[in-house]
C-alpha cells in the first residue's frame, strides 16, 4: 500500500488502487483551493494540473511489488470544507474496463475501482475507506486493525464522478472534512 501524509491538515491519507500500490511512505502537499472542482470527472480545472501527482504505484496482483502495468496519477486538493481527489487511471484498452456494480455497498472491488483510505486519527490502526468505480457505485466504511474489522454499515455523504476516455478513466471525488 502507499500512504501519504497530507501536511497542513493533520490527516493521513492511504491511497490504494486495486491493481497497484505498495511502497514507501511519502509526504505530499495538497493544494488549497478557493473554488471547488465541478464534479464531472473531467479534471479540467486548471488547479488539477498545478498539483504534483502521486505516481509510484505498485502491483498487488499478479506480481506483488512490481511496477504497475498501467500508469496512475492521483492529485489531492482541499478547501475549508472538503478534501478533493483527482484521479487519472490510464488504460491501454479502456473498452476492457470491468464495470458491473451499480449499487451502494456492492462488490465494487470486483470492478476496476479505486480505494481511498483516510487515517484521520493518525494512529495507523483506523481509517475511513471510500471505494468507487466508473459507474457511480460506492462503498464507504470504517476499518480498524489493518482492515481486520470493518463497519460497512457506516454511510456518509460524499460525492464523486467518473469519466472514461481514450486514455482510461478519470475521477473527481469530494469528501467533507466533517465526516473524518
Amino acid at each position: 500500500m502507499r500512504s501519504c501524509r497530507v501536511l497542513g491538515m493533520g490527516i493521513l491519507v492511504l491511497i490504494v488502487m486495486t491493481a497497484a500500490a505498495i511502497g514507501q511512505e511519502n509526504t505530499i502537499r495538497p493544494l488549497r483551493v478557493e473554488t471547488p472542482p465541478r464534479l464531472d470527472g473531467m479534471l479540467d480545472e486548471p488547479f488539477w494540473q498545478a498539483i504534483e501527482p502521486i505516481t509510484d504505484f505498485r502491483q498487488q496482483e499478479p506480481s506483488d511489488g512490481d511496477p504497475a502495468s498501467e500508469r496512475t496519477e492521483v492529485r489531492i486538493a482541499y478547501d475549508s470544507h472538503h478534501l478533493y481527489f483527482g484521479i487519472r487511471a490510464f488504460d491501454s484498452d479502456p473498452s476492457r474496463l470491468v464495470r458491473s456494480v451499480y449499487e451502494r455497498d456492492g462488490g465494487v472491488l470486483s470492478d476496476d475501482s479505486f480505494l481511498i483510505g483516510i487515517d484521520s486519527n493518525d494512529d495507523n490502526r483506523t481509517a475511513f475507506v471510500f471505494v468507487l468505480n466508473t459507474l457511480g457505485a460506492r462503498t464507504d466504511m470504517e476499518v480498524t486493525e489493518d482492515l481486520m474489522s470493518a463497519n460497512v454499515n457506516w454511510d456518509c455523504i460524499w460525492d464523486y464522478r467518473a469519466a472514461i476516455d481514450a486514455e482510461g478513466y478519470t475521477i473527481e471525488a469530494s469528501i467533507p472534512l466533517f465526516v473524518l
